[in-house]
Parts: structure tokens; C-alpha cells; sequence
């Protein structure tokens, strides 16, 4: 609320009472405005106090000016002051890489956080976190990891961050970033990716043994693959003494 008393030694008259709030005439001619509640009331026989309330919520650090002027029966008298409203909004994640969600991501991909507060962030509060393991804290790259921490502009910062061995391929790796403004306020945004398979399909068995004599002119060949991923089967490609025998999955 905004509290405003006029005092005059012979006087205030109600009727000229007029209080301005960020340039919108709150209370003319004694009466509240639209778009205020509030009050004004008589406190003694010389005095008024005029209480007013804006109906919607000023801005995040928004910068107030007051007018205002009362007059007796033969004078009028005008005040100016100003204030600046609080900072509740939270620093923001405004961009990330890898992308919530992305798959086949390179398993030595580099980490990028960008944040943004409308009163700015502080940097030494800056923290990230890779797959459970802190990656940046108090504005400070961590062991294991390697990068920086970055102004791009007088609020922003951008965070990149390499670890320093590679994933592991086929991993949901999550990573959690918050920061703080001046006002204390914070953050948690947490975003997952998942890594590449970068591993190739094997042959766990063979039949016959590499290198076997004295094999039977019958004998079945016998091949078996294997794949952290999983074998596509309409790739699998058996040539027997020089002559495709098995090829997109058909003999």
C-alpha cells in the first residue's frame, strides 16, 4: 500500500487531495480511481490520510514515482518521491545443449547452459550438474571436468562444460543447472539426452572353429552375433568360401 498524511495548520481540504502512482491518477478530488482501493480519512481536524492500494501488482523492480498535492483555502502544496519494487522473478535456463530428449548424442558432446535473470545473475552461484556428479559449483569448474563460465551480457552467462572422459555409449545422462539472482532467487531445471551407440556388433561364436581341419565336407557353419544395441537382422551378411550365403537376413 501507499500511505500518504497531509497535515495544515488551518486545514486540509479533502476534495483537492490528489496522489499519482507511475503516472495513473490514483485519488483525485477525494475519491479513488480505477484501477485502486484504499482509503483517505480525516485523522484529526487539520490532517488527512490517504491509503492506496493498486489493484494489480507493480512490475519487478519497477521504478514508482509518487505525486502528491493537497491544498488548504488558499495554497496548494505538491510532493515527489519515488521507490523501486523487488526482484521475485528467478534466473532462467533461456537455452541448453544437448537438446531434453536428444538421442545418438556424441558421448564426448560438450555441455552448454546459458542462463538469464532480469536483474542479472550471480555468477558464484552458478552450478551444474552432470549424470549425479557436480560439473560446475560457486562459479568454479570441477575435477573431471574441463570448460568456463561466461558473461554474454551485463545479465546473462553461459556455462560450457566437457567431461573429461567420454560416456558410456547408450546412457540417459541428466543434468541439473540452477543459478541465483541478487535477490536470492533460484532455479532448478533439470534436462536429459541419451548417448550414441558407438560400440560395432560382434560374432561371439563360430562353427567351425577358425583354423579347424579335418572338417566334415557337411558340416553346418554356424555364426552367432551379438550388440550392446542389438543386431539389425536385415544386416547380417554370411559369404561361405567366397559365395554369399545369408545376405539382409535371407539365405
Amino acid at each position: 500500500n501507499i500511505v500518504v498524511k497531509f497535515g495544515d495548520n488551518g486545514g486540509v481540504m479533502s476534495n483537492t487531495v490528489l496522489v499519482r502512482v507511475a503516472g495513473v491518477t490514483a485519488l483525485t478530488n477525494g475519491a479513488l480511481q480505477a484501477g485502486f482501493t484504499g482509503s483517505i480519512v480525516r485523522t484529526n481536524g487539520t490532517s488527512l490520510k490517504a491509503t492506496v492500494d493498486r489493484t494489480s501488482p507493480f512490475t519487478n523492480l519497477q521504478a514508482v514515482a509518487i505525486v502528491a498535492s493537497a491544498r488548504d483555502t488558499s495554497t496548494t502544496v505538491t510532493s515527489n518521491w519515488s521507490f523501486t519494487t523487488a526482484d521475485t522473478t528467478p534466473p532462467v535456463v533461456i537455452s541448453y545443449s544437448p537438446a531434453n530428449g536428444a538421442t545418438s548424442v556424441a558421448t564426448n558432446m560438450n555441455i552448454v547452459v546459458k542462463f538469464g535473470d532480469n536483474g542479472g545473475v550471480v555468477s558464484n552461484t552458478v552450478f551444474v550438474r552432470v549424470a549425479g556428479v557436480t560439473a560446475l559449483t560457486n562459479g568454479t569448474v570441477q575435477a573431471g571436468f574441463t570448460g568456463s563460465l561466461v558473461r554474454t551480457n551485463v545479465s546473462a552467462f553461459k556455462a560450457t562444460l566437457d567431461r573429461i572422459l567420454p560416456f558410456a555409449n547408450l546412457t540417459s545422462i541428466t543434468v541439473t543447472a540452477s543459478a541465483r539472482d541478487a535477490a536470492a532467487n533460484s532455479r532448478l531445471t533439470n534436462f536429459a539426452f541419451t548417448t550414441a551407440d558407438t560400440t560395432l556388433p560382434v560374432v561371439t561364436y563360430l562353427s567351425p572353429a577358425n583354423g579347424a581341419a579335418s572338417v566334415a565336407t557337411n558340416a553346418n557353419v554356424v555364426v552367432k552375433f551379438d550388440d550392446n544395441g542389438g543386431v539389425v537382422s536385415n544386416t547380417i551378411l554370411v559369404r561361405v568360401a567366397g559365395v554369399t550365403a545369408l545376405t539382409n537376413g535371407a539365405l
